[in-house]
């Protein structure tokens, strides 16, 4: 309601005014998040898709939240303004949502969806929330020095005491082009505009939330794709559970904790991408391609390899649908629908490429452009190495390699299960000849 809003944005603005004087810090960046980045998320979710289930629904809030701050960001950047004052700004315009979800004659669009969450899946999504609470918040990160912790810890750290969204000075005194880094995007900068907030510089003591936000977001993401994709919550908690047991290195390893790392947070953008990508091919709805769109934005605008992974993906699926097409009316309706997909993908990732390309493109820093992962065959030709590539899949991506062996007759009637095969192959196809 009206009132719930306004009683959560005036405790913002009161916690925004009094931050420096409230000891707990933690308590701070949590709230901070909760109204910065998924109240203005849930608003737009309601909005948009106000029947929608209530487990997509926090699925596609930081989402949009995200996107939505990262717009904030990127005009704070190019005019070098302080981000601070988004923290005051956001609250406002999620007021302005609210009042148009209240009083505007939108009535929103309808998403095809499963049924409410079983009881058996809501038993098994409570026991991995809880697991992987106690192993992001309890257990923690341990801040090994030959991972990327301490880096991210440290750009965080500088975007809060600087106050810009891409800090100008970092590792060296100098800054300029020994600092930049094209891989450092927007997430980075949300983080430390929210530590921001809480009137605070340091992030190690708030970096635990990190991993536990991007875990739950992740896996929640994998359910949500496999419960639209394929009409079973049964394969979405699968998915899930393969997860968490399997990759890289399951339990063992680390994979709840580089879900804060920008390139890992962001797959929660991509299964997004890979919700509504087939949906808009398949329906035309443009509320459909605005998601596509917009989880392409979140997810170049978090780490900027997405702009070739993203559009190569939605030519995978575009690619099933023409070939698993068996009319010409269904190729003609093909042809004016991909132009669209793929020229709203560019026009909407293109400010902030440029931006990044005029500031950023040109790091003089070895620790930037140093090549990693790849297997060089000749001075000039690389693949991607294989040893890597799969003691970081595990176990999963042989099995899936089969999979596609095994299901490809099965998947003739299934367009989504083909789509996901021929990802697949074509990830190991890429490995071998990249």
């Amino acid at each position: 309601s009206l009132i719930f809003i306004a009683l959560i944005l005036a405790a913002h603005f009161l916690l925004l005014l009094f931050a420096g004087s409230i000891p707990s810090h933690r308590s701070l960046f949590l709230f901070f998040f909760a109204v910065l980045v998924m109240l203005p998320g849930y608003i737009s979710v309601t909005i948009l898709f106000p029947r929608a289930r209530i487990y997509f629904k926090l699925f596609l809030s930081l989402l949009l939240g995200s996107a939505h701050f990262f717009v904030f960001l990127i005009i704070f950047a190019l005019f070098d303004l302080d981000i601070f004052y988004i923290s005051m700004i956001i609250p406002i315009s999620a007021a302005a949502l609210s009042l148009y979800r209240s009083y505007g004659s939108f009535v929103g669009f309808d998403i095809p969806e499963g049924q409410p969450l079983s009881r058996p899946v809501l038993i098994i999504m409570t026991a991995i929330f809880i697991l992987i609470s106690v192993l992001t918040l309890v257990v923690g990160d341990p801040v090994l020095y030959t991972a990327d912790s301490p880096d991210n810890i440290a750009y965080i750290r500088t975007v809060s005491r600087s106050h810009e969204v891409f800090p100008s000075q970092f590792i060296y005194k100098d800054g300029g082009m020994l600092t930049r880094d094209i891989r450092r995007g927007l997430l980075h900068a949300m983080w430390g505009t929210v530590n921001t907030a809480t009137s605070r510089v340091d992030v190690f003591e708030v970096w635990p939330f990190l991993p536990w936000i991007g875990s739950i977001f992740v896996l929640l993401g994998i359910f949500c794709l496999g419960v639209q994709l394929f009409r079973s919550q049964a394969i979405g908690i699968s998915a899930v559970i393969l997860y968490l047991l399997f990759y890289q290195g399951g339990l063992a390893g680390h994979q709840l904790i580089i879900n804060a790392y920008s390139f890992f947070f962001a797959k929660t953008y991509l299964f997004a991408f890979f919700t509504f990508v087939p949906l808009y091919l398949s329906t035309r709805r443009r509320e459909f391609l605005f998601m596509a769109v917009v989880s392409s934005f979140a997810a170049v605008s978090s780490h900027v390899s997405y702009i070739l992974i993203l559009p190569f993906r939605a030519f995978v699926f575009s690619a099933v649908e023409w070939f698993g097409a068996t009319s010409e009316s269904t190729k003609s309706r093909l042809a004016r629908t991909l132009p669209a997909l793929f020229g709203c993908i560019v026009l909407a990732n293109l400010p902030y490429l440029l931006l990044r390309y005029l500031r950023d493109y040109n790091p003089a820093n070895e620790i930037h452009t140093h090549v990693q992962g790849m297997l060089f065959l000749t001075d000039r030709l690389a693949i991607v190495n294989p040893i890597l590539f799969f003691q970081r899949t595990g176990y999963l991506k042989g099995a899936a390699i089969f999979a596609v062996f095994i299901l490809w007759k099965i998947s003739r009637d299934d367009r989504n299960l083909r789509s996901m095969l021929t990802l697949v192959a074509d990830s190991y196809t890429h490995l071998r000849a990249h």
